[in-house]
């Protein structure tokens, strides 16, 4: 219950913050509203002729272009479904390419931006570079070779966004750090759903749907306090999580099954705490090599594991034996029933307040703006 209560009370301090400021902010000298056909008859037009601040809507069809970002504005489809943005015949290029902070972006499908599926240019739906503060949310992602690549780019939320048929799903690299990717549905990538790379710390992985996909979710090379909490990761066909090189960091509340393996810790991953986690119907549940210590209980409570075979004399939930992975690693306090991951965990809400506050002010504002020129 802990869990739910810090949610209700995150989504109050958003709701009091934007009731004190929206008026604030709705007072000032408005930046303009774009619409596209109407005022530019592409959206790349629109944006050369946008200010800083500036809203594009973009209405529902299919716009063969790609999009060349250097100012901060929202950029808003009128509908996910129907607002499309294709590659067209600019086969080397990507859908979306940002390079400015505080770019807001929603409602649209950014498609075709792949090149050979075996040797991937790193072409993306949406391509963030040395971009911070951005918010990409509610969007379709597929047939790219990333679905969104953020490359140097920091304090960004990517949330509920549906990433499907990529080569790559997500993919953060080269010191991203302290983003936030929260309730995407990704499914059916050929490599990873959501990959971490070079020196990627403080990212948070909260919530998301995780499906079919080579690996879930991985972490390489030396990445330092990753939190990894709420997720459903299953049916992926290496490992549901893969960590290499990964220190200092929590996997919380995960549902990890039907993955070829559960958990493959590899090459000096250690100081991990896992807990609450259910593992479930993997062939493998936990793999590790080498065999570094890391705790698999919070000194309470472990994880569920599906093949455990111990006892519970006393009924208080746990098992009466340890559950060994192997000489190094084991849950002194396995749990004998599944955990319900929908009491989403503590995790430090702090990081993700300011974000959320500022992403429900543009939608506030832009939809001010809409209704103001009859579009609502």
């Amino acid at each position: 219950m802990r869990g739910r209560y810090s949610v209700l009370i995150l989504l109050l301090s958003v709701y009091i913050t934007v009731v004190s400021f929206s008026g604030l902010v709705l007072v000032r000298a408005e930046p303009r509203t774009i619409i596209v056909p109407d005022d530019y008859p592409t959206i790349g037009w629109a944006i050369g002729n946008a200010s800083e601040g500036d809203t594009i809507f973009v209405k529902k069809g299919t716009y063969y272009e790609t999009l060349q970002i250097d100012k901060s504005l929202s950029l808003m489809g009128e509908d996910k479904t129907t607002t499309i943005i294709d590659v067209g015949e600019n086969e080397t290029e990507n859908v979306v390419k940002s390079t400015q902070d505080n770019v807001n972006m929603t409602g649209f499908t950014m498609q075709n931006a792949r090149s050979s599926p075996l040797m991937p240019m790193g072409l993306a739906g949406i391509l963030l570079i040395n971009a911070n503060y951005c918010n990409i949310s509610g969007n379709i992602m597929t047939v790219n070779d990333y679905g969104i690549y953020v490359r140097s780019s920091s304090h960004n939320i990517i949330a509920e966004n549906h990433i499907l048929n990529n080569v790559n799903g997500i993919r953060l690299l080269d010191n991203s750090s302290h983003n936030i990717i929260v309730d995407n549905n990704i499914t059916e990538q050929i490599y990873d759903g959501i990959l971490l790379r070079n020196y990627c710390d403080y990212n948070t992985i909260v919530g998301n749907l995780i499906i079919n996909n080579r690996d879930g979710i991985g972490v390489w090379t030396t990445s330092d306090f990753i939190s990894i909490y709420g997720n459903i990761i299953s049916s992926n066909n290496n490992a549901g999580i893969l960590l290499s090189n990964l220190r200092n960091s929590s996997m919380v509340g995960n549902n990890i099954t039907n993955n070829d393996i559960g958990i493959w810790l590899y090459t000096s991953s250690n100081i991990i705490e896992f807990y609450h986690n259910n593992f479930i119907n993997n062939t493998i549940q936990v793999d590790t090599f080498p065999d570094n210590g890391n705790a698999w209980d919070n000194g309470v409570q472990g994880n569920y594991w599906d093949d455990y075979i111990g006892v519970d004399n006393n009924d208080d939930g746990i098992g009466d034996t340890p559950y060994i992975i192997d000489e190094n690693n084991q849950d002194n306090y396995p749990l004998m029933y599944p955990v319900d991951i929908g009491l989403i965990p503590e995790f430090p809400s702090w990081t993700i307040l300011p974000m959320l506050i500022v992403s429900t002010l543009v939608v506030i504002v832009v939809r001010t703006k809409i209704r103001k020129k009859g579009l609502e």
